[in-house]
């Protein structure tokens, strides 16, 4: 499917921009590829230092692995780019060329069966999946002289002994932990994360109801055009 859209700002609208996409179709992608904004890899800087953001998060949950281009090479980009370009210049010069081009490239186009997940929302959302892929995260990060990690839109508190030091972040599926660790690995502080739930994820805010977001009907694996 084809849809132009104003490019969302900030993460929360990036989710349910995908989210309202995904309840159109019915269905889900199994994989999206993205460049490395900040709403997908966090603000902070290189790959060492980023926690997967909060879009990263809700891909998780729902099952579809979010692909990140490599850094510095924008070029793997380079097929969605030049479609972007193709699409702006064969309707730039027509009476309602955007218009008859979505329409074109929806309804027209030989027809491609696939088959696909059903999308069902926050109803198939899996805080277990989004637990397994961080457990596999690991991060540098630099501890405030407050003794304060900022991780996505939170300060942590882990300590003012641990002010001003290099430390080594990992999470603890099992327990909801973040593991602060130094260098050599060795275990310097936890901190239980229960605010990290399948709501603060949809919303980014914490304690938020779900009873907003729309749940897609349940169903299991079906094909789609």
């Amino acid at each position: 499917m084809l849809q132009v859209r104003p490019a969302p700002a900030q993460t929360t609208a990036v989710i349910a921009e995908l989210a309202q996409l995904c309840e159109q179709l019915g269905w889900q992608p199994n994989v999206i590829q993205t460049d490395r904004g900040p709403c997908f890899v966090g603000t902070d800087g290189g790959a060492s230092r980023a926690v997967p953001g909060r879009v990263t998060l809700w891909l998780w949950g729902l099952g579809i692995e979010h692909r990140l281009i490599p850094v510095g090479k924008p070029q793997r980009n380079g097929v969605v780019e030049r479609f972007h370009g193709a699409m702006e210049r064969s309707w730039a010069d027509e009476v309602d060329g955007l218009s008859a081009l979505t329409d074109v490239w929806n309804h027209l186009r030989p027809e491609i069966r696939a088959t696909l997940i059903a999308y069902r929302g926050h109803t198939d959302f899996r805080m277990e999946r989004v637990w397994g892929h961080l457990e596999r995260v690991q991060v540098e990060r630099c501890v405030s002289r407050q003794g304060k990690l900022s991780l996505w839109d939170r300060d942590i508190h882990v300590g003012r002994v641990l002010a001003d030091r290099q430390v080594v972040v990992t999470f603890d599926a099992a327990r909801h932990h973040l593991v602060v660790r130094d260098k050599r690995l060795v275990l310097l502080a936890e901190v239980a994360l229960p605010w990290l739930t399948c709501a603060w994820i949809w919303t980014g805010r914490v304690g938020a109801d779900l009873g907003s977001v729309p749940a897609h009907p349940a169903g299991d694996t079906a094909t789609f055009p």
